[in-house]
């Protein structure tokens, strides 16, 4: 897994601070932490949460990480289709009975101090958190200089295109097997 420690170096290799501008840990911290929320709406760690004796139509809190429900399942294993996320963040099901839902999270605040500490997010994300890093670097610090600020642009959006792009992989490794009894609703026995 990668450290904190090689998205710096990565950032750090991007630059030329020979002028003696020195980027502090919390701020660099502060710019992952984005990042890796960033990320983490298109494709975040994806947390187990019970729910057993639910009662139909009643509001459920959800957990205080919870960015978006990812797949909500019944307790035979079922997938559940009918349910609700309120603008106040409760949780509605239509059926009463016990629930498992999996759901996207906000990523843990880094660690200031600690430059050892592996990130949250899916590792095909971690070779474009240097670009937001970056892009946060040159909004932050350009004297408003056209070429800064196009640069600045240019480096969003490649990590925002670089985020589709893995986000899209990720997905296309997921397949579910379904048989089709289709003789036995029939009638036929092959």
């Amino acid at each position: 897994m990668t450290r904190v420690r090689e998205i710096k170096e990565r950032f750090l290799g991007n630059l030329d601070l020979a002028s003696g501008m020195e980027i502090h840990s919390d701020v660099f911290v502060t710019w992952l932490d984005e990042a890796q929320l960033e990320v983490a709406k298109y494709y975040g760690p994806v947390v187990h949460w019970d729910l057993p004796d639910v009662e139909a139509g009643e509001e459920y809190d959800l957990p205080e990480a919870c960015l978006r429900i990812w797949e909500v399942r019944d307790g035979d294993g079922n997938f559940v289709y009918e349910w609700e996320v309120t603008e106040q963040g409760t949780f509605i099901l239509p059926r009463s009975g016990d629930y498992h839902i999996y759901y996207h999270k906000v990523p843990d605040l880094l660690p200031v101090n600690d430059e050892e500490v592996e990130l949250e997010v899916h590792q095909i994300f971690h070779l474009s958190l240097h670009k937001y890093c970056l892009y946060k670097y040159w909004s932050r610090t350009g004297e408003g200089i056209d070429t800064e600020t196009a640069y600045a642009k240019m480096l969003l959006e490649e990590f925002y295109n670089d985020l589709t792009l893995a986000a899209r992989n990720l997905r296309l490794r997921a397949r579910r097997r379904e048989k089709i009894r289709v003789g036995e609703e029939l009638g036929l026995n092959w």
